[in-house]
């Protein structure tokens, strides 16, 4: 074979090596883009699944009072002549000017989102022979302080509120004027009672769940609970004596969820 023919063949010969090693590349290179990153097996196995709700939203509301507003009577405290100084009725049932209802604690519903206790105590005060405030919240495992501002005797006598087990009494203990504070644990109750022997007429309640998020209507019959993590809840709205009324919210990262609860006074009172 003359050198010519070898040259051509030579020639011939690299070129076919370069096709292939070209095209070896560019497979690699395409085998390469397919294959899905790290995890993607299991995003894709997963695609069909809800992502877990994040972050913390607000929500707000008011309670309405769409009958007629009982007359609240006015309270008999002639008999020491410190709580005779101011007349004053009977709170069971305050509905304010814009036809809200006041005193209501609404409230997720407990066992479905935890928080923790504050530190520093729920103080509830006996204060112109009234407790104030008549309605608040707890934390199980919270502090509650318990401060006479009087200058006169109370007895603190306490009940624990069940629903459907009535009232068991907690404890009775004297407290005079200038007496210090008396503090006890919220842990282990759901509804505790305040009342008072000497001043039958004087009634708060504190009622107690297992986090934070809850609040009490005042006098413009609006709440709103702030922080609360996003997912969807049962909310409800607890009154002393109309009980309790139930709806459903969804919290969204950085929004606001809105809930109305309406009351007409037909409810069996508790």
């Amino acid at each position: 074979m003359n050198r010519s023919k070898v040259r051509v063949l030579l020639s011939a010969f690299a070129a076919v090596a370069l096709a292939a090693g070209g095209c070896g590349k560019s497979d690699n290179k395409s085998n390469q883009s397919s294959k899905p990153a790290a995890g993607g097996d299991k995003g894709a196995a997963g695609g069909d699944k809800a992502a877990a709700p994040t972050g913390h939203g607000t929500i707000v509301g008011k309670v309405n009072f769409t009958g007629t507003p009982p007359e609240m009577p006015e309270l008999k405290r002639d008999a020491d002549p410190v709580c005779a100084k101011k007349k004053m009725k009977a709170e069971t049932v305050v509905v304010n000017e814009n036809k809200t209802l006041r005193n209501v604690l609404v409230r997720i519903k407990p066992g479905t989102v935890k928080g923790p206790a504050p530190t520093e105590p729920v103080e509830i005060h006996q204060q112109d022979c009234m407790y104030r405030p008549r309605v608040q919240g707890a934390v199980a495992d919270q502090d509650i302080k318990i401060v006479n501002t009087d200058p006169t005797t109370h007895n603190v006598h306490t009940f624990d509120m069940r629903e459907g087990e009535g009232e068991e009494s907690l404890f009775n203990l004297a407290q005079p004027k200038g007496a210090a504070p008396i503090t006890k644990n919220a842990n282990g109750y759901q509804v505790i009672k305040f009342k008072c022997d000497v001043h039958p007429w004087m009634l708060g309640y504190i009622v107690v769940s297992d986090h934070p998020y809850f609040a009490v209507t005042g006098d413009d019959g609006t709440f709103k609970i702030e922080n609360v993590p996003a997912g969807k809840y049962t909310l409800e709205a607890w009154h002393e004596h109309y009980g309790m009324k139930t709806a459903e919210v969804t919290v969204t990262d950085k929004g606001t969820a809105e809930v109305a609860f309406s009351y007409d006074g037909t409810e069996k009172p508790l």
